[in-house]
Parts: C-alpha cells; structure tokens; sequence
C-alpha cells in the first residue's frame, strides 16, 4: 500500500489532504460550513458544522452526515433512508423521489399551493474563469435562485472535475436531497447540469427579514475503507411515516428533518435494512 501525505493551502488555513491508494476503497469527503445573519423571526441562522459523505467504491451506496441525521442512498435498490439518531428513527423513501408520493392523502391541493408559493427560478450562468483551490482545478459558475415570496440566493460556486471520485454520485445525492421539497425539482435538474463537485460555494440568501449568508467548502478526499455498517440503518431503528419534512436551503442541501409521527399503537420494530 501507498501512502502520500501533502499540506496544501485553502484560503486563510492549512490543509491536510491524505490520500490513500487502495484498490477498492471507500471515498470520504469532509466538507466546513458556517451561516452567519442577522436574526430572522427571533431565531439567529448563524452556526458551523462538518459535512462527511461516504461513497463506496462501486458509487451505488452514498451516505451523508451532519448533526445528528444521516442521508443514506442504496442506488442499486433504489431506497434512500433518513436516519435521526437523536430519535432512533429512519424514513424509508422510494428512489427516484417523487414528493407528490409523500404527500399524505388528501393533500394534492396544499402541495399545488406550496408549489406555487415556493416554486424557485433557477438561472446557472459558467464563466471563463478557473483557479486551483487546495489540490484541485475548479470553474466558476454563477448561480440565482428566485421565488415569487420575494426570496433570493445568489451563489458563486467553484466546481472541480478532478475531486478523485465520480462526482455523478454526489449529483445524485444532491438531486435526491433537494426533491424532498416542493420547490426542489427545478434546482435539482439544473445542478446536474453543472459538472464536477463543488469545491467552494459562497452563498447570500436575501428575504423580506434579512440577509444570510453561507460559506461552504471542501477540506480534504480520503481514500479508506468504510466502517462496518456505514451505508446501513443502524440496529434497534424504528420506521417512521415521512410525513412533512423541513429541508434546508437548496445551496447547502442539509438533511431534511423528518416531522413527528402521528401517534400510533405501539409494535414490534421491524429489523432496520441494509445497505451492505
């Protein structure tokens, strides 16, 4: 086994990109994201976080982490699992995912509504521009979203072809996240049209109460073998009804949050499936 080790520069702070070479192995990508804004309805946007996603070797089994929810894809069952380890429970969602499914019955006409209401205009425009940010060759491409409630996020985003994974994987990811939302469709279909995996995104969110903003950024690409169970619901698990969930801002898709159940008898938890 060859191990290479390089510090490389990324903005204002020191990198550490590891790189593995082992045939077969697992990519995980570790990704810093801060929001920051003045405070919206009471509530201050403002926090950091870490991103980790874990893709196998094959690209069929992508998991995302961040606080306490996981995003897990089994491409090759077409299932995608939503995962709140604070709860102990998983949504079991159909891929490709269609919300009008998850819609609770009876409830086409609030989802035309929220369609409307939130239905995003989505302009990508790529420049000539390019740069090496860290170890990796990026383009510069411009991107606008807009809605009819007055809504608006301008994101420059940096996108490298070169990230040492078949970025198709995360497109797929990335699509599936933002389709959870009634005003994802058209945000998904033009990211992937967008090729490479987003290096650097700088993003400002203009609403009626204020501005956020929101910087995300790629920090290294290793190559190692994912722990055991890593694409799989963890054990003990309980399913729960999708219901409506709460996604995050398209520009920095973040797990959706499942609502809570409606109450229900209780019963015996089926085994939690696998991903491995």
């Amino acid at each position: 086994m060859l191990r290479t080790s390089r510090f490389l520069p990324v903005l204002l702070l020191p990198l550490l990109l590891a790189a593995v070479a082992t045939a077969g192995a697992d990519t995980l990508l570790t990704i810093k994201s801060r929001t920051e804004g003045a405070p919206i309805m009471g509530r201050s946007p403002s926090q950091s976080a870490e991103v980790k996603i874990w893709v196998s070797p094959d690209d069929k089994r992508i998991r995302r982490d961040e606080g306490g929810y996981s995003m897990i894809m089994v491409l090759d069952k077409s299932k995608m699992y939503i995962v709140d380890h604070n709860a102990k429970t998983y949504n079991e969602i159909d891929l490709p995912v269609d919300f009008k499914k998850l819609m609770p019955q009876g409830g086409e006409q609030m989802m035309e509504e929220m369609q409307r209401m939130q239905k995003m205009e989505v302009a990508v425009k790529p420049s000539a521009e390019t740069k090496k940010i860290g170890s990796w060759n990026t383009k510069r491409y411009e991107v606008t979203l807009t809605n009819a409630a007055g809504m608006k996020i301008a994101s420059q985003m940096w996108m490298s072809q070169d990230v040492g994974f078949d970025t198709a994987a995360f497109s797929k990811l990335q699509a599936s996240m933002t389709a959870l939302s009634s005003s994802g469709t058209e945000w998904a279909k033009k990211m992937g049209e967008i090729p490479g995996f987003p290096v650097l995104t700088e993003s400002r969110m203009t609403t009626p109460q204020g501005e956020i903003k929101t910087f995300q950024e790629l920090q290294s690409v290793d190559k190692k073998p994912a722990p055991a169970g890593t694409y799989s619901v963890p054990s003990g698990y309980e399913k729960t009804g999708f219901g409506a969930v709460v996604p995050r801002s398209p520009v920095r898709p973040g797990p959706p949050r499942p609502a809570a159940p409606p109450p229900a008898a209780p019963k015996p938890a089926a085994p939690p499936p696998s991903g491995n």
